[in-house]
C-alpha cells in the first residue's frame, strides 16, 4: 500500500504479483460502477500502485482529491506515486501539503525524508526532516530502516 513507507530505490525492474493484477482488475470494475465514490477511487489508486501502474494510480488519487481535497493520506499516496515516476518536486509538494493539513501525519514527513535523501541528495534538509520525525514520533519502528537508508545516501556517513 502506498501509505506505507517506501523503500530505497524505485520500481524499476520490479515484477508485479499476479494477485496485484487481479486486485487492480477488481478495483477497475468497482470504479466503473462507482466513479464518484472516494473510497472506491482510493482503492483503485492503491490497487494500481501495487500493480506498479503509477499513472493509473495518480489518475485515481487525483479524482478522489477532486471530491475530497484535504485528505493527507491520499495526498501522501499521490506523492508516493509521483515519486515512483521520478517526479520528486511534485511528490515533495504533496507531502508538505499533507503535513500542513495534519502536522502529526508521520507518513508524509517520512516520505519527505526519503525524497530529500535518496532522490534529491539534499542531505542537510533530509537530516533536519529525519530529526523532526524522530523527535515527533520516537517510537516509530520504521525510523531505524530510514536512518540506515539516509546514512547510505550520505555515503555511509
Amino acid at each position: 500500500m502506498p501509505g506505507a513507507p517506501p523503500l530505497a530505490g524505485g520500481a524499476e525492474g520490479a515484477t508485479v504479483d499476479p494477485a496485484a493484477r487481479q486486485r487492480l482488475q477488481q478495483a477497475q470494475a468497482a470504479a466503473r460502477l462507482h466513479p464518484a465514490d472516494v473510497a472506491t477511487l482510493v482503492g483503485l489508486g492503491n490497487a494500481a500502485f501495487d500493480a506498479l501502474e503509477f499513472e493509473e494510480a495518480i489518475d485515481a488519487y487525483e479524482k478522489a482529491l477532486k471530491i475530497q481535497p484535504d485528505d493527507p493520506n491520499v495526498l501522501t499516496d499521490l506523492g508516493t506515486a509521483y515519486r515512483n515516476q521520478g517526479r520528486s518536486d511534485r511528490a515533495l509538494e504533496l507531502f508538505r501539503k499533507a503535513r500542513a493539513l495534519d502536522p502529526k501525519h508521520w507518513q508524509s514527513l517520512y516520505n519527505e525524508v526519503v525524497v530529500l535523501a535518496l532522490d534529491r541528495h539534499e542531505h542537510e534538509a533530509a537530516d533536519a526532516a529525519l530529526e523532526r520525525l524522530k523527535r515527533e514520533h520516537p517510537g516509530l519502528p520504521a525510523i531505524a530502516t530510514l536512518e540506515r537508508q539516509v546514512g547510505a545516501a550520505h555515503g555511509g556517513k
